[in-house]
């Protein structure tokens, strides 16, 4: 050990010995050229044996890769001690000179205050402190992931918590490059605070949810979870779920720990992202609670507290997006980087427009020729656009041009269609087939023309007076709000958005004979729509949400006499049992199955809710994307939503079903809109007046999304499915909707 006083290499003085462990000692110390205060990490000889160069070097690649982060210690170097640079072979090796016996120095950020392990002696912290360190945890974690880097040690004393609250994320001494989804390998950590799978040598990232869960659980509630005194005991226990949440701690915080410690990796949360988002609605839902029952007099001072707290937790996960993608210096202009971003992502996807743009110019040229001569009948339609209100961005500016040169588009093909009645038969054939192949390309094709147009002035804004007041208005609504039955809504904001899907009508319309196989699909052209703005579920009603409705109005039937839920079907994770509906073990956070349209319209109404209408369902799903197929993009990806399962009489619930947000959100930050199960909706009087698929749907109801057994062709945005109001199946479930003014109207 080092004595306070010692010069260290000439260029530090130890100032005071901080701890240690079998890797070596913790100093803290002044760096005599920079004239800072550091921390220094003296690693010990005799520890690491034959991987001695690899685990010295590990911590550094490591730490150097994630420096700047705010909620992870910084690295600024790695001094040799009995380490060396060897030409020959081109690595680190060990020599004999120095007699400290230390064989390297890895010289860290200072973070003044304590570790995690230092606060927990002294008892738990309020539940305020302890949310907040377990957020910022999470935040350091979801950036250290993004980098490809797993910690595999998270432990009270491998977070140090500054003076000012803030907690930092340190000692990636055995983190590991994230090359592959998962690793098998040794046995490395420590074991009270391995995830299940990390027992037997395998992880993945996931390993750290599971110790920031076990971290949460301990800050919050005040003991560790599990009880073992030996690694064997721990490790069964661990496996088993064996851990008791006790009964004066928040359901929704409840939710969170469950969640995290769940014994198989594949029920955790997905990413350190979604934690950071679970823990923080949490936060979100003990706020109001404690607000609306804290005295008048200190309610003002409480909710500013909050409020700014929620203001940092908020910039904190737009770091979490965002730093991977900037420069290290940008780390901290969070909500420039989101608008370079912004500005880019659209700049690259009009690149891609631009190029599919010149290799189809030779199968449209006839067209385009067709679509020049309309410019000066397109240019009459200056300053008459004041039923179309331009969108609150520039974005869905550009959103709001599309529809305009869709619909320009979509004239000009009927208008194409019509003169096909003057050529002959084999004419004709040649200009449906052409015409057909339009359908397909739609998309581009839109581009194309909107190329063509856009030097005109067609599209300038409207009514500017309107727009600012539509402004004004969003700026005083929130956007998310706790619902009646505490499920979090997310603001939609009002304006046009594209609805309907070209290429099934397209093909259906101008080849009736397969007309059959679209017949889910919208039969007519992508066309603009424009609503108000409208609050919808993030998830979909979950098992736990629905028993409460049930346990509240005390009956399974609604007023027509239909059942709400089919308790008779082995499927059905909620049961009845002793004058009680009840959940199945393990299924608190599923969507709930089996439910009829009744008893979605029923339960809706009981939370001040309704189902929303399918326009409604259609722009949330499509999370502000303009003209794509599925919430993130136009290709099938079996990463980001739940379908083409298969069942028999053997499966289980786990076998085809996925608990809530096991996928990322989409644009507006909705959860699994798409498979996983269908949702049933509200018939749009507009869309049924429009008679927009031809169908006579009769007293049948809509489904929308897909669920776990559909097809991917059945996944699309626009796909629709039909089914009896009182249809109770194992791919139906739903969530609801809420007007600004608080409609909770039904067919």
């Amino acid at each position: 050990m080092f004595s306070t006083g010692t010069k260290l290499l000439d260029k530090y003085e130890i100032q005071e010995y901080i701890g240690g462990g079998r890797f070596g000692e913790v100093y803290r110390a002044k760096d005599l050229l920079c004239d800072r205060i550091v921390a220094i990490k003296a690693l010990r000889k005799g520890v690491y044996e034959a991987d001695a160069i690899k685990y010295v070097i590990s911590e550094f690649r490591a730490m150097g890769m994630l420096w700047g982060h705010p909620k992870i210690v910084s690295i600024h170097s790695i001094e040799p001690g009995d380490l060396t640079w060897d030409d020959e072979k081109n690595g680190f090796t060990e020599i004999r000179t120095d007699e400290t016996g230390y064989l390297a120095y890895i010289v860290m950020e200072f973070v003044d205050g304590q570790n995690l392990d230092k606060l927990l002696e002294n008892g738990k912290p309020p539940i305020e402190d302890a949310l907040n360190i377990c957020l910022d945890i999470c935040n350091g974690l979801a950036y250290a992931h993004q980098n490809r880097i797993i910690h595999r040690d998270v432990k009270p004393k491998n977070v140090l918590i500054a003076k000012d609250g803030t907690a930092k994320v340190g000692d990636f001494s055995i983190a590991r490059l994230l090359e592959d989804s998962s690793y098998v390998g040794s046995f490395v950590g420590t074991s009270k605070y391995m995830a299940p799978e990390q027992h037997d040598g395998r992880y993945n990232h996931q390993v750290d949810i599971y110790a920031t869960g076990l971290l949460l659980f301990e800050s919050v509630i005040g003991h560790f979870p599990f009880n073992g005194q030996t690694r064997q005991e721990l490790e069964m226990q661990k496996k088993r779920g064996d851990f008791v949440v006790p009964a004066d701690i928040p359901e929704e915080l409840e939710i969170v720990v469950r969640k995290s410690l769940q014994p198989i990796a594949a029920e955790r949360y997905q990413t350190a992202e979604e934690m950071h988002e679970a823990l923080h609605r949490a936060k979100v839902i003990l706020y109001e609670k404690t607000f609306y029952h804290a005295p008048i007099s200190h309610q003002r001072q409480l909710k500013k507290r909050w409020r700014f707290s929620r203001e940092d937790e908020l910039i904190s996960s737009l770091r979490v997006i965002t730093e991977d993608a900037k420069a290290k210096e940008e780390k901290l202009r969070a909500e420039l980087d989101i608008q370079i971003n912004a500005g880019r992502k659209m700049e690259e996807e009009f690149r891609h427009h631009r190029e599919a743009k010149e290799h189809l110019e030779e199968v449209v040229h006839d067209y385009i020729h067709e679509t020049q001569r309309q410019n000066s009948k397109i240019q009459e339609l200056e300053g008459k656009n004041d039923d179309l209100i331009n969108s609150l961005s520039e974005q869905e500016e550009e959103k709001t041009k599309l529809a305009r040169t869709l619909q320009a588009a979509r004239k000009e093909i009927s208008r194409l269609n019509h003169k096909l009645k003057q050529y002959s038969p084999r004419t004709l054939w040649k200009y449906r087939v052409a015409i057909a192949i339009f359908a397909l390309i739609s998309i581009v094709l839109t581009i194309i023309i909107g190329g063509i147009l856009s030097d005109l002035d067609t599209y300038r804004i409207a009514n500017q007076a309107y727009e600012t007041q539509i402004l004004e208005k969003e700026k005083q609504l929130p956007e998310t709000k706790m619902g009646k039955d505490r499920a979090m809504m997310i603001l939609i904001p009002a304006g046009h958005f594209i609805m309907g899907d070209n290429i099934s009508s397209f093909a259906g319309g101008f080849f009736p004979k397969f007309s059959r196989l679209f017949k889910k699909i919208d039969a007519e052209l992508m066309h603009t729509v424009y609503l108000d703005n409208f609050y919808i579920d993030e998830y979909e009603v979950t098992n736990s949400q629905y028993v409460k409705f049930l346990n509240s109005v005390k009956r399974n039937k609604s007023r027509e006499g239909y059942k709400y839920v089919n308790l008779d079907n082995k499927f059905c994770p909620i049961e009845y049992s002793r004058g009680r509906y009840r959940v199945k073990s393990g299924y608190d956070e599923y969507p709930v199955i089996e439910v009829s349209w009744y008893g979605a319209r029923d339960y809706a109404k009981w939370a001040d809710k309704r189902l929303p209408t399918e326009t409604e369902w259609e722009k949330a799903a499509r999370g502000g994307l303009v003209g794509k197929r599925y919430p993130w993009g136009d290709k099938i990806d079996p990463l980001k939503a739940h379908y083409g399962v298969a069942s028999d009489d053997s499966s289980s619930i786990k076998d085809i079903l996925k608990p809530i947000g096991s996928f990322s959100p989409n644009g507006y930050g909705l959860y699994d809109v798409i498979g996983n199960v269908w949702e049933w909706v509200n018939h749009d009087k507009q869309v049924a007046k429009q008679n927009l698929d031809g169908l006579d749907t009769g007293s049948k109801r809509v489904l929308r999304g897909g669920g776990w057994d559909s097809a991917q062709n059945d996944l699309s945005l626009s796909t629709r499915e039909y089914r009896e109001p009182e249809s109770m199946c194992n791919n139906i479930g739903f969530r609801c909707a809420q007007s600004i003014g608080n409609t909770t109207e039904d067919d």
